[in-house]
């Protein structure tokens, strides 16, 4: 059986330092913003074999919701696509490891909730006791030759891709920093105001994210897109905003003005994304979401579920019934 051990985030600024976290998830920056703007307190959990040979490390964060201890790995609302283990062997056990860390978050916790998401993890894998919801990932196969990349895009994509270079936008990196996000955000706002809402997160979590990442800059890419006029005056139109670590990239948000659609600016900015992450060896690119326009980019359906354990039967269906709330509360708003 594996043995757990509860370590600190030095632990997990070594095993950032050295690159072995499969995605900036698990990476000690992106700790640091969940610490600070959900107020979480950082897990971080050795996993023993029974040699005492270390397997991997667990990481994830407690938060209160309801007055209830929750151990999310990661939890709803976090923009965190997913978490879970790092792993040192091929042969980890999944079971096994899963089983420990709810034991571990249970008793020595004081748990009443875990939620773990970590997409190396099969769904044909899972004990059949495990409560689980499968979700999909649209993804993109990046470690291909550029060429082919583009070739495999759909023949709307291809053109549309092609044509953006020919609306005279220019691609700019810029840092990321408070200046980059506040117009990102603004233009959020302005795609919500479409659909007659709001976003559902504020200002504030991306300046958070600015201030973790300002001593990680290689793993994160922030991108414009310009339009300058006949006087040469430049106007931002779109943005990217992109995450990196390990062998996994995140088209983790997107945004524009809609009096700027004709020139394609989010076409130019997917590619000019894709092209970066591709000439620094990330491999694999998760789209963040279902959205119809992704869909242009062919990208692959890929399946994995969301764990859950509760300690109290009952709980999973009373969070159920809370998101449902809050997705009506949204919706009559509109």
């Amino acid at each position: 059986m594996y043995q757990i051990e509860r370590t600190t985030e030095d632990s997990l600024f070594e095993l950032t330092k050295q690159n072995l976290c499969n995605t900036v998830f698990l990476s000690l920056p992106w700790v640091e913003f969940l610490k600070n703007n959900q107020n979480g307190e950082p897990v971080i959990l050795k996993i023993s074999d029974s040699d005492n040979i270390v397997v991997g490390y667990f990481v994830g964060l407690i938060v209160k919701k309801a007055g209830i201890r929750i151990l999310g790995s990661p939890f709803d609302g976090w923009l965190t696509c997913d978490m879970g283990f790092i792993r040192f062997f091929e042969d980890f056990n999944v079971n096994e490891a899963l089983s420990a860390v709810k034991n571990y978050a249970f008793k020595n916790l004081k748990c009443l909730f875990v939620q773990i998401t970590d997409k190396n993890i099969k769904i044909s894998e899972l004990s059949k006791s495990f409560k689980i919801k499968p979700i999909k990932m649209l993804y993109i196969d990046n470690g291909k030759p550029l060429d082919d990349i583009l070739n495999n895009f759909t023949k709307n994509g291809r053109r549309d891709v092609r044509a953006s270079s020919r609306k005279g936008i220019i691609i700019k990196q810029v840092p990321f920093d408070n200046e980059f996000v506040k117009i990102y955000y603004d233009q959020l706002v302005d795609v919500f105001a479409k659909q007659n809402l709001k976003p559902n997160y504020g200002l504030k979590k991306l300046n958070d994210m600015v201030e973790a990442f300002k001593d990680f800059p290689d793993n994160v890419l922030a991108l414009e897109a310009v339009l300058p006029d006949e006087d040469g005056k430049e106007t931002v139109i779109a943005t990217v905003l992109s995450f990196a670590g390990g062998t996994w990239a995140y088209y983790l948000g997107a945004a524009s003005y809609r009096s700027y659609q004709k020139y394609l600016p989010n076409e130019a900015l997917m590619w000019e994304m894709i092209k970066h992450w591709n000439s620094l060896g990330i491999k694999n690119l998760d789209l963040v979401g279902y959205r119809e326009y992704k869909l242009k980019y062919n990208p692959q359906f890929v399946e994995y579920p969301i764990i859950y354990f509760e300690k109290i039967p009952g709980l999973l269906f009373m969070k159920n019934k809370a998101r449902k709330c809050v997705e009506l509360i949204r919706k009559l708003k509109k």
